[in-house]
């Protein structure tokens, strides 16, 4: 065939061409009847004299005496000389049985390898993966594999295969990788070192120097089943490699982040924080150790991933994300936040609300949000003035708790109450400089004094930990947690760049204090949002009005 040709169930097939190829018969066999066998292979079945196709698929043929039609069967049905990947489920005393996919298991003789005698027999364990070649297929008995070529007694690549990693694609895309330099697998090749099997029965086998390359090598070739050979070459080179990324936050969330992002082959990528590593940080934030206490979160996280990958793919940036501009903002191809303060979240959807511009659709930046507290989590996905922003979901968000003041000074009943009565009304009382929360000598004091108050009260329950919390007004964090949602942003951020997969549309939140759930819904934009909806308000106050009556007019209505 010169070109493809596509066919739908029960429509006919003409075989002329591959029973006669050039049209003609030779000169001196034009009188003569000459007879071909023709192999009818997967899709294609005889009836009343025709060949016709019960699937759908591209119609392919060997150009020799075979033709079938390449489509994605949901089984494997074992074909003799066709390569697969199994797994070793049982022994017996002439070998071994080996799930490949199939309706029934298949046979390996243990004589079926490179050297082996009746005195050398290999050992493999049940669990083990071997790759082999079908050499016997019948639909009335179950299938044969060997570990060798049956008549050079060479292994030629078959056998077991160790360490590694497998995967499971398509029928029709495991037969795809095995043509001739598949683009997929040639653009890996020119910028990473792996090894790799690939079974017909939808088995890949990839074994790489680190396990970073093992899951850029795995996603690679998953996606790259339904991308045409020059999309390939988009999602592998140019996105994944040179997209700019941009951390917001190098804390618990931002830590996992970062890692992951190297761990799936960005190399492109900018952090920005503020903070500088506290002593409670170490216990989540795993790229910190003791010796950094002090020291700039976004620094020392860079420094840390790029000396363990040998590259200088973070670039940090210690600064707050207000110090940046406009022009430093818009170099990102999409924005990872890990912060624990709403305000700043909201300043975030703000400027890169205000980046877009209609007439350039680069200047829409993705921002992927991820937040924990406790075992609870969520990821959303904003588009900037094409979903909700942070405004428009800031009902979702409950106050920060607050105690009334006559209560801390005259009637305490808990022990937060004499925490912050220690720092709120004794400290600027005693002191003529403000409390520093970062002082361990600061806290000490606010610890003794507010554990004094409470004996004063009969109150139990102040710690130096939650004298900590109270005063630096910390989220409560899990590790594990940190770890779940950082992994779905960065799964985002691949979805975005690549454009492989469908990305979340727009928020994910999980729950993890009472078993694991997930539920994925879309939050609805407020057209009436002061930030990227058409809104305007109207305030209105009398004459005797006070300033103190604005403030407190816009602090019981946050959404302005």
């Amino acid at each position: 065939m010169s070109e493809q040709t596509f066919v739908f169930p029960g429509n006919a097939i003409d075989i002329n061409f591959l029973v006669n190829p050039r049209g003609e018969q030779d000169a001196e066999n034009e009188n003569e009847e000459t007879e071909q066998v023709v192999t009818l292979g997967p899709g294609l079945f005889e009836y009343n004299g025709e060949v016709r196709s019960f699937a759908a698929g591209k119609l392919l043929n060997n150009s020799k005496d075979s033709i079938w039609v390449d489509y994605n069967k949901k089984r494997y049905v074992a074909a003799e000389g066709e390569p697969v990947i199994g797994t070793v489920i049982a022994r017996h005393a002439e070998g071994y049985r080996v799930d490949i996919g199939c309706a029934q298991p298949a046979n390996l003789d243990s004589l079926a390898f490179e050297n082996a005698t009746k005195r050398n027999k290999p050992n493999i364990a049940i669990g083990s993966l071997v790759y082999g070649r079908v050499c016997l297929a019948n639909k009335h008995i179950e299938p044969e594999i060997e570990c060798f070529n049956s008549n050079t007694g060479k292994s030629e690549g078959y056998g077991e295969l160790t360490d590694g990693f497998v995967i499971q694609t398509s029928l029709m895309h495991s037969r795809a990788l095995l043509k001739h330099n598949p683009q997929v697998l040639v653009l890996l090749g020119e910028h990473l070192s792996f090894e790799i099997a690939v079974g017909l029965n939808g088995y890949v086998w990839i074994k790489s120097p680190n396990y970073e390359q093992t899951i850029l090598i795995s996603n690679a070739i998953k996606n790259s089943e339904y991308l045409s050979e020059s999309d390939c070459k988009l999602m592998l080179v140019d996105k994944i490699k040179t997209s700019c990324v941009l951390v917001v936050g190098a804390g618990g969330l931002g830590c996992e982040i970062l890692k992951n992002l190297v761990m799936t082959g960005f190399r492109n990528i900018h952090v920005i924080d503020m903070d500088t590593i506290d002593l409670t940080n170490l216990n989540r934030q795993f790229l910190f150790r003791a010796s950094d206490v002090g020291k700039p979160k976004a620094t020392v996280a860079a420094n840390f991933v790029n000396s363990r990958i040998s590259q200088n793919a973070i670039t940090p940036h210690y600064y707050k994300i207000q110090d940046k501009d406009d022009t430093f903002y818009r170099m990102f191809d999409v924005v990872i936040c890990g912060l624990d303060s709403f305000e700043a979240r909201r300043w975030i959807s703000s400027m890169f609300v205000g980046l877009v511009d209609d007439s350039d659709p680069s200047s829409l930046k993705p921002i992927i949000d991820g937040g924990t507290e406790g075992f609870k989590g969520q990821t959303r996905v904003i588009l900037p003035t094409l979903n909700a922003c942070h405004e428009c979901s800031i009902h979702l968000y409950g106050k920060k708790t607050t105690y009334p003041i006559c209560t801390i000074a005259n009637t305490p009943r808990i022990a937060e109450h004499c925490i912050e009565w220690a720092f709120i009304v004794e400290w600027p009382r005693i002191f003529d400089y403000p409390l520093d929360s970062d002082n361990y000598e600061h806290l000490k004091w606010v610890y003794s004094t507010a554990l004094a108050r409470a004996e004063q009260n009969n109150i139990s329950g102040v710690t130096f930990s939650l004298v900590t919390g109270v005063v630096k007004n910390i989220i409560p964090a899990i590790a594990s947690t940190n770890a779940i949602i950082s992994a779905s942003c960065v799964n985002e951020a691949l979805k975005l760049i690549s454009g492989v997969q469908p990305y979340l549309n727009n928020y994910m939140l999980y729950v993890g204090d009472s078993g694991i759930y997930s539920h994925s819904f879309e939050l609805e934009k407020n057209p009436d949002c002061l930030v990227c909806g058409n809104a305007s308000h109207s305030i209105k106050f009398d004459k005797n009005s006070t300033l103190e009556d604005l403030i407190d007019y816009f602090k019981n209505n946050p959404e302005l």
